[in-house]
């Protein structure tokens, strides 16, 4: 039930804000990359975990309204700073204090991201024998959901890059600049409802 429930939670249509995040997390890699791409999921798995499991226990409480726009605030500022980058013909290797960069922030986001969730899952948690199944099977559910997204955006990556034979800096500006503009709409959308 709560692997499914985890599974659901990042594949679902209503999760979409989840979907695009993920989607923009992963403009800049390629195939060749996947050990990378992981270990990005999984930093923002573990941020998502660590924010239910607090407010899991009762650490903490959000309002809801803000953290919906702290979430499409994370989409925008990943896509932003995809676009900065400049993407050659061939992606260099980024530097090790890069790399790391880019994990702690995927990490932060992942906390966002969870307490976009955590009041549901607060409702359905138990004592702290009953919340640690919980989140596990949650977030075993959750990675492979990712995993399924990463996977497909890997595909149309490879299509789009090596069969349509276009450059992936041109794959990047494509991700990156959709995720921008649903981003914006969501902000101002969810703007609009906290008025």
């Amino acid at each position: 039930m709560y692997f499914d429930l985890g599974f659901e939670h990042i594949i679902a249509l209503d999760a979409q804000d989840h979907i695009i995040f993920v989607v923009a997390l992963m403009a800049i890699y390629q195939l060749k990359d996947w050990r990378k791409i992981l270990i990005l999921v999984t930093a923002f798995t573990l941020g998502h975990s660590l924010t239910l499991a607090i407010s899991g226990l009762g650490y903490v409480t959000s309002n809801t309204t803000t953290v919906e726009i702290l979430i499409a605030f994370s989409i925008l500022v990943t896509a932003i700073v995809n676009l900065g980058q400049k993407l050659p013909k061939t992606t260099p290797q980024p530097s090790t204090r890069e790399a790391l960069i880019r994990y702690g922030i995927a990490f932060c986001f992942g906390l966002i991201h969870g307490l976009g969730f955590a009041r549901q899952f607060k409702s359905i948690s138990g004592g702290i024998s009953d919340l640690i199944f919980k989140l596990l099977a949650f977030n075993i559910g959750l990675e492979i959901g990712q995993i399924v997204i990463v996977l497909l955006i890997l595909l149309l990556s490879f299509l789009f890059t090596r069969q349509l034979q276009k450059k992936e800096h041109d794959w990047n500006v494509l991700l990156s600049g959709a995720a921008l503009g649903i981003s914006l709409f969501l902000i101002f959308q969810r703007l609009g409802g906290a008025a």
